[in-house]
């Protein structure tokens, strides 16, 4: 369920702007279709006038070209239309929404440092589509909403990208001054760094951990990704990077989103029950972990296997298969701290914690060490399945082709995962640009990938172009 936004004013200007949510968090439920916390909210009490309010020299009018750490720290009256010119993106989209309409991104004023952030929302239909690095000139209503100030943009005429730009370096803070309300309002919104950084409680849910000094770390940028990452108690990072953001719901709190895996740095799984050392976990076979002969939580050792993908595109996934093949023969294979250099056909022994996250079964590996590769150039054989095998749990992890496919549903922005008889093509390998997107009935003669299973759809995840074959 998602908070509903709620009209705040009519503002005149070309068409009216209708201002709503900013940082709606949804909740997902067991599923976690997204992270942070339970957004089943009803209060729509419009926080407008919260900030301070304009001196007679910082006054502005509809549409005034103003800075973000002048909006952010109350030069310009809640409630205007106003222009901010040159600055920069800092994370990627996140969609959200019952419908996924909705969109949020994080801006910076070029000069980083304190008040230097602002949330941008908007609305998915629209048609925005910006990325890290983008300079853009926004005019849209800023507004407070639950303590939060957001620019809303209603119209895409209203953005122009004027260029690329490095975002603002981020800004190394204490976890304790972020996690607090009044130290932490001055980096709402802006890139941060806390530096070694423990889990101490693993249990709030929603994507949610608590860091050392009680700072909330969110997982919302990763999962979107398809990606897993769930420390737990004992866990220590070097680092984490993210935009602060504030949950708006209930109490409301400050916690940082790291947007990817780079902002993840040397991830300790130190609260792992078992050694996740090279030569230390039971040998077992994939067959004994895909049939529930393996406790989750177990570390674990599958002998000769075949890696049967490459990395993923964000270099931190990828399948092995037993040698025999068949159902039941093949996992994913979880990298948080890098991928040791492999092929398709290398045959390798792999250490680390069987996982079962969100129902798709991984290995989770935590030193390249744990990869011992023994040669290569062995053939990886995909079974040729039908779109109704593929939705059978036997088939999860394994490689697979359906032949002769026809597609049954178009992607849509932001994902685009085409479907062949419900079975959704996952672009996990491939970066935006190069992904297909073919209308309903579009024939292929094959399709080749391993099967996955996230955000409660079956998937393949065709390796490259070689792999989709019209």
């Amino acid at each position: 369920m998602t908070r509903h936004p709620h009209a705040l004013l009519a503002t005149t200007i070309a068409s009216a702007m209708v201002l709503s949510t900013a940082c709606s968090i949804t909740d997902n439920g067991s599923d976690g279709t997204d992270s942070n916390t339970s957004s089943n909210a009803t209060d729509s009490t419009d926080s407008a006038g919260t900030s301070a309010g304009p001196t007679s020299d910082t006054s502005v009018t509809m549409g005034d070209e103003v800075t973000i750490p002048m909006i952010r720290q109350g030069m310009v009256p809640v409630d205007t239309i106003v222009t901010v010119k040159d600055v920069i993106v800092t994370a990627p989209p996140r969609i959200y929404g019952a419908e996924d309409q909705y969109v949020q991104y994080y801006l910076a004023d070029p000069a980083g440092g304190e008040w230097s952030g602002i949330y941008l929302f908007s609305f998915s239909d629209i048609g925005l589509d910006l990325k890290v690095g983008d300079q853009v000139t926004v005019t849209g209503a800023y507004t407070e909403y639950n303590f939060v100030s957001q620019i809303q943009l209603n119209d895409l005429a209203a953005i122009q990208v004027t260029g690329t730009a490095t975002p603002p370096a981020p800004v190394v803070v204490s976890p304790g001054t972020l996690a607090s309300d009044a130290s932490g309002e001055p980096y709402e919104s802006v890139l941060v760094r806390v530096e070694n950084v423990d889990v101490t409680d693993d249990t709030p849910g929603f994507g949610n951990y608590i860091l050392t000094d009680g700072l909330t770390l969110n997982n919302q940028y990763l999962y979107a990704a398809g990606e897993s990452f769930n420390p737990v108690n004992g866990d220590s990072f070097g680092a984490i990077t993210g935009p602060l953001a504030r949950n708006t719901f209930g109490d409301g709190y400050f916690y940082i989103a790291p947007r990817d895996w780079n902002d993840i740095e040397n991830w300790d799984m130190g609260g792992n029950t078992t050694d996740p050392t090279t030569g230390t976990g039971e040998d077992v076979s994939v067959y004994d972990i895909q049939m529930g002969n393996v406790t989750p939580g177990a570390t674990v050792t599958v002998v000769d296997v075949l890696v049967s993908s490459p990395t993923t595109f964000s270099g931190n996934n990828m399948y092995v298969q037993e040698q025999a093949g068949g159902a039941f023969s093949g996992i994913n294979v979880f990298l948080p701290n890098g991928a040791p250099a492999l092929s398709v056909g290398d045959i390798v022994d792999v250490t680390g914690t069987y996982e079962e996250y969100f129902d798709n079964s991984q290995i989770v590996v935590q030193d390249m060490a744990d990869i011992v590769s023994k040669g290569g150039n062995m053939p990886v054989t995909p079974e040729v399945l039908t779109p109704a095998d593929c939705m059978l749990e036997d088939w999860e992890g394994v490689l697979a082709t359906i032949e002769n496919a026809t597609v049954t549903v178009e992607g849509v922005d932001p994902y685009w995962e085409w479907e062949i008889d419900g079975i959704k093509m996952d672009k996990q390998f491939f970066a935006d640009a190069d992904w297909p997107h073919p209308a309903v009935d579009t024939s292929y003669s094959s399709l080749t990938g391993p099967l996955r299973f996230a955000f409660d759809a079956r998937r393949m995840a065709p390796r490259d172009a070689s792999d989709i074959v019209q």
